[in-house]
C-alpha cells in the first residue's frame, strides 16, 4: 500500500522538487532547444547526403524552364545564380538556414524575455509550432518559413525605429517572393494586413501605400495559382533544367516537381481520399490550441486568435496536408504571443510536470494517419536525429 500512494505521489514530489527550482525551466528549456538544433542539422546533412530531395530540394528549384507557373519564383531566383552540384545545395541550404533562423531567434528571444516561464515554454516550444519543424524531417524547409520570416521581420519593423523602413522594405519583399513561390503564403495575408492597419499611425503615408501594393499582390498571386497551375510538359522542363544543374532528377524531381503536372481534380480526389484519417487531425488542433486558449493572453487576444484560425482554415478544404495548417495556427499564435513576466497571471499558471510531458509527448506529423506514421509523440526527433548521424 505504500509503494502504491509513493507511485502517485511522485509526479507531484518531482514538480516540487525539480520544477520549481527556476534554473531548472532554463535547462528544460535549452535542453529542447538544443534538441530540435541538432535534429534540424540532421535533416539537413540526410538531405545533402542524398544529393537532395523531392520537397527538401525540388520545391525550391520549380523555376520558369518551361513558362510562367505557380510556385516558380523563389526557384527562377535561385536558378540564376548559375551554381551546380553541390554548389547549388548549399545555396538553397543556406536561403533556408537564415529563414529558420529568424523563426528561431525570435522566439527563442521571446522565451528570454518571459523569463523561461513554465507557460512560455509550453506556447513557445510547443511541439506542433516551433519544435514540429525539427523532429518532422519534411516539413522543417517547406515554403511557409518565408512567410513566417516575413510576418516576423514586419512586427520588428514597428519595434526598432532606426532601421524601421529597411526593415520594413525587407518584409515586404520577402512576402512578395514568397506568394509566387508558394500558395500556403496566401493565407497568411490577412495576419500581414492585420498588422499593418494596426500600425498605420506609424509612418503612416508608406503604411498605406504598402497596403495597396499588399492588396495588389496577393491578387495577382491568387490568380496566378489558379490559372497558372502547371501542366506535365512544364514538369518535365522544370525537371530538365534540374538535371542541367547537375542535380540527380530521380532524387529531386519527385514530390513537388511532379505535384506541378497534378491537375486540381486529382488534387481534390487525393483530398477526399484522405478525409477519414485528417479527420483526426482536427482532434488534435482541438487539444494542440486548448493549453494556448487558456493564457491570459488569449482571453485579451480572441479577435486575432479567430482570425489566424479562419485565415488558415481553407486550407484544410483544397489541400491535405492537415499537419501543415496546424503548424502554421500554432506557429502564428506563438510568434504573437505575447504575456507581462511582472504581473501575476489571473488563470492557474501551468505546471512544470504538465509543459514538458506535453512538449516531448505530443505532436503530429504533416500528413497521413497520425495513428500510424509514429509521429503521434515528438519523441521520434532522437531517434531521427542518431539515426541521420
Amino acid at each position: 500500500m505504500k509503494i502504491y500512494f509513493r507511485i502517485l505521489s511522485f509526479p507531484k514530489n518531482l514538480n516540487k522538487i525539480f520544477f520549481k527550482n527556476k534554473n531548472n525551466k532554463m535547462f528544460i528549456a535549452l535542453f529542447l532547444i538544443l534538441l530540435g538544433f541538432f535534429s534540424t542539422a540532421s535533416h539537413f546533412i540526410s538531405v545533402y547526403r542524398s544529393g537532395g530531395n523531392g520537397w527538401a530540394i525540388g520545391e525550391w528549384l520549380i523555376n520558369y524552364n518551361g513558362g510562367f507557373v505557380r510556385r516558380g519564383l523563389i526557384g527562377q531566383l535561385i536558378v540564376l545564380s548559375n551554381l551546380k552540384g553541390n554548389a547549388l545545395l548549399i545555396l538553397v541550404f543556406t536561403l533556408q538556414l537564415t529563414l529558420l533562423s529568424i523563426i528561431w531567434v525570435y522566439l527563442i528571444f521571446k522565451l528570454i524575455k518571459f523569463r523561461f516561464s513554465w507557460t512560455s515554454i509550453l506556447v513557445v516550444l510547443h511541439p506542433c509550432g516551433l519544435l514540429m519543424i525539427s523532429w518532422d524531417q519534411y516539413l522543417f524547409v517547406r515554403k511557409e518559413i518565408m512567410g513566417l520570416s516575413a510576418l516576423i521581420l514586419l512586427i520588428l519593423s514597428f519595434r526598432s525605429f532606426r532601421y524601421q523602413k529597411i526593415i520594413l522594405l525587407a518584409s515586404f519583399a520577402l512576402y512578395l517572393v514568397s506568394i509566387f513561390s508558394s500558395e500556403v503564403n496566401i493565407f497568411i495575408g490577412p495576419i500581414f494586413l492585420y498588422v499593418l492597419w494596426n500600425n498605420r499611425t506609424k509612418s503612416k503615408n508608406i503604411i498605406y501605400l504598402f497596403l495597396v501594393l499588399f492588396l495588389i499582390s496577393m491578387l495577382m498571386a491568387f490568380l496566378g495559382a489558379i490559372n497558372f497551375s502547371g501542366t506535365l510538359a512544364q514538369s518535365v522542363a522544370i525537371c530538365h533544367k534540374i538535371q542541367e544543374l547537375s542535380l540527380n532528377t530521380e532524387t529531386n524531381c519527385g514530390g513537388a516537381v511532379d505535384m506541378i503536372g497534378k491537375s486540381l481534380s486529382e488534387a481534390t480526389n487525393q483530398l477526399n481520399a484522405n478525409l477519414p484519417e485528417n479527420l483526426l487531425f482536427l482532434i488534435v488542433l482541438i487539444v494542440a490550441i486548448i493549453p494556448i486558449l487558456s493564457t491570459d493572453w488569449a482571453a485579451k487576444n480572441k479577435f486575432f486568435i479567430v482570425l489566424t484560425i479562419s485565415s488558415v482554415l481553407p486550407l484544410f478544404f483544397i489541400a491535405w496536408d492537415y499537419g501543415r495548417w496546424l503548424f502554421l495556427i500554432i506557429i502564428i499564435l506563438s510568434i504573437f504571443y505575447d504575456e507581462d513576466p511582472t504581473k501575476e497571471s489571473s488563470v492557474k499558471p501551468f505546471s512544470g510536470y504538465f509543459v514538458v510531458i506535453f512538449v516531448l509527448f505530443f505532436g503530429v506529423g504533416h500528413t497521413n494517419n497520425i495513428l500510424s506514421n509514429g509521429w503521434i509523440a515528438a519523441v521520434p526527433m532522437l531517434f531521427n536525429f542518431f539515426q541521420n548521424f
